[in-house]
């Protein structure tokens, strides 16, 4: 019940589990984990070729774009398509860079790009905490105020505190009453696509100890409940009521993680298997559905985990655009294939993901190990979604 929920909250935060989550990100403790969870010299040499490229294309104003080419230097990168937000594309920025342990607060290569990212958030956030500015919509917003609640929870600078509350009260209020779930604008019933980041937008909010209200987790559940195309709930599809869909399974497992199902609960083990094994045989390059596929399979840990590992690791760094140029370090949306998601968000889109998916071994904590964090929303139990 909530009364013992409130209590473990109590202890968590007496035990400084808060910041946990987000202290493998530096020094010896990311050195560590970068050995033990699978990543190598290689991988971490090109998330910094990926944070360089990022850094290149910053604006004097401290925001990026996802039309960056105004910040290209010599002969520019190739030209590509992409839809227009600044709050995303601030974030697809940020979240990369304090995943790699960079913060505003401590000296650091990127100190001051975090910061100029981070205080031009603060400057355009409107005053109910939205986040979307511009042509942005609710997925913007998440991404924006993940950043947000990421960069409050690892340096815990005041600042922050009140700006990041408000983007999750945002989120809070945007949550569909009927379905549980977000989309583009606020109140419309879910997609699995946009629930799934406002999801995991609450949980690096609740991680950076901010409120989450209950109902808003309980009605996180209510829609995967829906979204779920079989009884058990070990297949998802893009909406309520779609066929399955590989992509939205990764998404949505890994948000029934998240919330509470136990490592070795049967649904979350069949789902993951039939996301590994479809992950696995896959031919299409899709870097939103490896960057989702990879966070669950690291969670599960086991012998698919070091499959996938291997190929997604060193797939990436051998993808990397590494020839001298203003491009280099970034990945390209259409070479050498075309990324399922190349025409609508580009280049800059593609190479935040790329870089957080090789920075899946550090950049939280394993979940069903060590110090096992409360999921969100306290200790749930895992029931059959449908009795």
């Amino acid at each position: 019940g909530q009364g013992m929920q409130g209590v473990s909250k109590a202890i968590a935060r007496a035990a400084g589990e808060m910041t946990a989550p987000f202290s493998g990100r530096q020094g010896a403790a990311k050195a560590k984990l970068v050995r033990r969870e699978g990543g190598s010299v290689e991988s971490e040499r090109a998330v910094e070729r990926g944070l360089d490229w990022l850094g290149r294309h910053q604006r004097s104003d401290g925001s990026w774009s996802l039309d960056y080419r105004k910040e290209c230097s010599g002969k520019g990168c190739p030209p590509d398509k992409h839809v227009n937000s600044d709050t995303a594309a601030t974030g697809l920025a940020l979240l990369p860079m304090l995943g790699a342990g960079q913060t505003h607060t401590e000296p650091g290569r990127y100190q001051k790009a975090v910061k100029g990212g981070l205080d031009w958030l603060l400057k355009v956030q409107k005053p109910n905490g939205d986040l979307r500015q511009g042509g942005g919509n609710m997925y913007s917003h998440a991404i924006a105020s993940m950043a947000l609640c990421e960069a409050y929870g690892i340096t815990k600078d005041e600042r922050l505190k009140e700006p990041a509350q408000r983007a999750i009260n945002f989120i809070v209020k945007a949550q569909n009453p009927d379905d549980g779930g977000w989309r583009y604008q606020p109140g419309q019933p879910g997609d699995t696509s946009v629930f799934g980041w406002q999801m995991f937008a609450l949980r690096s909010g609740y991680l950076a100890g901010l409120e989450v209200p209950e109902t808003t987790i309980q009605g996180c559940r209510k829609y995967l409940d829906k979204a779920a195309v079989n009884p058990e709930g070990s297949v998802y599809s893009y909406q309520p009521g779609k066929g399955p869909s590989p992509v939205m399974s990764a998404e949505a497992l890994l948000g029934r993680q998240y919330l509470g199902w136990p490592r070795d609960y049967p649904p979350l083990v069949l789902g993951t298997e039939r996301v590994a094994a479809n992950l696995l045989e896959g031919r299409e390059r899709n870097i939103y559905y490896w960057y989702y596929g990879t966070q669950l399979l690291h969670n599960m840990q086991g012998p698919a985990w070091k499959l996938w590992n291997l190929k997604i690791r060193d797939g990436l760094v051998a993808t990397q655009v590494t020839r001298k140029g203003c491009d280099y370090g970034s990945w390209d949306p259409e070479e050498p294939a075309p990324d399922h998601w190349g025409k609508t968000a580009g280049r800059f889109f593609v190479t935040s993901l790329s870089i957080l998916t090789l920075e899946v071994y550090y950049r939280y904590l394993p979940l069903y190990r060590e110090r096992d964090l409360n999921p969100v929303g306290g200790r749930a139990t895992a029931k059959a979604p449908k009795e």
